[in-house]
Order: structure tokens, then C-alpha cells, then sequence
């Protein structure tokens, strides 16, 4: 019984989601535009961690205590996030140095858009630093 709950869980957390996303990618053509890339980690993010918390809780009847271990030091977290965002833009120049002869990479407009309506205004700019970043991405992706 606890394997199944666990599974309803997952399909829950997972699938729900990803679910709404690639719904939405194929029910509109226009792509995301800025205060949706804004508004839509926050809402997804949060959101997440809310009915993360209850299902672990309620439904399946555990301890929070488990998503940390205790044992990391923060200092060393720091400097293997530092190392790690080295390994990766060392791994993305190689991929674009090896690949972009046998592919072709289309620029992110969504992206691109975003980055040029921040620059105009400075709200954007502070919402995308602060919660979208901690709330929406960085501890979604945590815990998720």
C-alpha cells in the first residue's frame, strides 16, 4: 500500500505539471510571453511545494525531515554549485563547438523577449532575481 501511495504521489507531482506544460505547447502557437515566464514558475513552483508538503504529510504520513540530511556545510555546498556551473558552461561550449556544424540552433525568443522587457523595466528585473528564482526554480527544483 505505502509503494502505491508513493506512485499516486509522483504521478501527482510529475505528471500534473508536465502535463499542463505540454498541453499548453500544443494548444498555443505563440509561445510564453514575458509576465507568463514570470508569473508561470512562480505559480507552477509554489504551488509544487504546497502540494508537496500535504502529500508528504498527510497522505503518505512522513516526516519532512527527510529532503535534508543534515550533513552538507554550506560553504562546501557553495563551492560544488560554483564547480559545478564551471563543468557545465565547459560542457556547453563543447557541445556548440562539436554539434553546431551537424545542427542548427534556433535562438530562444521567449527568452530573448524576456531579457529585453527586464531591461526596460526594472519590476521584471527584480521579480525574475528574487522569487521567481529562489521560489519557482531553484527550490522547485530542489524538491521536485
Amino acid at each position: 500500500m505505502k509503494n502505491l501511495k508513493q506512485i499516486i504521489s509522483l504521478a501527482i507531482m510529475v505528471f500534473i505539471p508536465f502535463g499542463m506544460m505540454i498541453w499548453f505547447r500544443n494548444h498555443n502557437s505563440s509561445g510564453f510571453a514575458s509576465i507568463e515566464l514570470i508569473l508561470y514558475p512562480l505559480l507552477f513552483g509554489g504551488l509544487s511545494i504546497v502540494a508537496l508538503v500535504l502529500l508528504k504529510k498527510y497522505f503518505l504520513r512522513e516526516g519532512l525531515s527527510d529532503f535534508n540530511s543534515g550533513k552538507g556545510k554550506w560553504g562546501i555546498d557553495i563551492l560544488w554549485g560554483f564547480a559545478l556551473t564551471v563543468i557545465y558552461f565547459i560542457f556547453f561550449y563543447v557541445e556548440r563547438l562539436t554539434l553546431s556544424n551537424l545542427l542548427s540552433f534556433n535562438p530562444n525568443m521567449e527568452l530573448l523577449n524576456l531579457m529585453l522587457d527586464m531591461r526596460e523595466n526594472p519590476l521584471l528585473l527584480v521579480l525574475w532575481f528574487g522569487p521567481v528564482l529562489c521560489i519557482g526554480v531553484a527550490l522547485y527544483e530542489e524538491l521536485i
